[in-house]
């Protein structure tokens, strides 16, 4: 945690202590663990509003150049759907 906050506030220039705050939060310390090279991707969402969980990447990970606005998408795969088994379903959910 601490090392995840110290690399925060020098990439972000804030705080110490303002980034400790902020890596302590599940979706910021997943995105940082994945910046930091701990991980190779952080799954979120289910507790938490696409909205942050981007915020959050956004934050930690950053993106990549040339990009300005975040997007998203997520897969479902419904036990069944109007008479049909196993009906995947594709959402995107642009900026």
């Amino acid at each position: 945690m601490a090392e995840m906050a110290a690399r925060y506030a020098k990439d972000r220039n804030v705080n110490e202590k303002i980034a400790r705050r902020l890596v302590g939060r599940n979706l910021v310390y997943g995105a940082m663990m994945v910046h930091c090279g701990y991980a190779d991707g952080m799954v979120g969402g289910i507790a938490a509003a696409t909205a942050s969980v981007l915020q959050a990447a956004g934050l930690a990970v950053g993106y990549a150049e040339g990009v300005t606005a975040p997007s998203s998408c997520f897969i479902m795969v419904l036990p069944e759907l109007r008479g049909e088994k196993n009906v995947p379903v594709i959402l995107r959910i642009a900026p």
